[in-house]
């Protein structure tokens, strides 16, 4: 299994409008087939990736939750974009979930 993070600074784009945030990420592969957990986590080899992004103020995390019903947007990590699903929300948190390669 590889593994790395990336902690520092993003911007969210969702719903049009730009949120700049501190990313705390986390990407990994697994080295069973994806079909042997029964999840679907994209191409197999590619990994998945999750974090935290915490934003500057908790409006800012209440207005990018409700900014797209389907809660797809793009994270930018260090000039290069890459799509996530916000999956919650906890206070200044958003927490997301992205599948393939990621943007660190």
């Amino acid at each position: 299994m590889s593994e790395r993070s990336y902690d520092g600074e993003a911007v969210l784009h969702i719903g049009g409008a730009d949120y700049p945030c501190w990313a705390s990420l986390v990407w990994w592969t697994d080295p069973a087939p994806a079909q042997a957990s029964g999840n679907a986590r994209g191409p197999q080899g590619l990994g998945r990736w999750e974090g935290k992004l915490r934003l500057d103020s908790e409006d800012d995390a209440v207005n990018a939750w409700f900014a797209s019903d389907e809660r797809h947007a793009l994270v930018l990590v260090q000039g290069r974009f890459a799509a996530v699903k916000v999956a919650d929300m906890d206070g200044l948190f958003l927490l997301v979930d992205g599948a393939g390669s990621p943007p660190f």
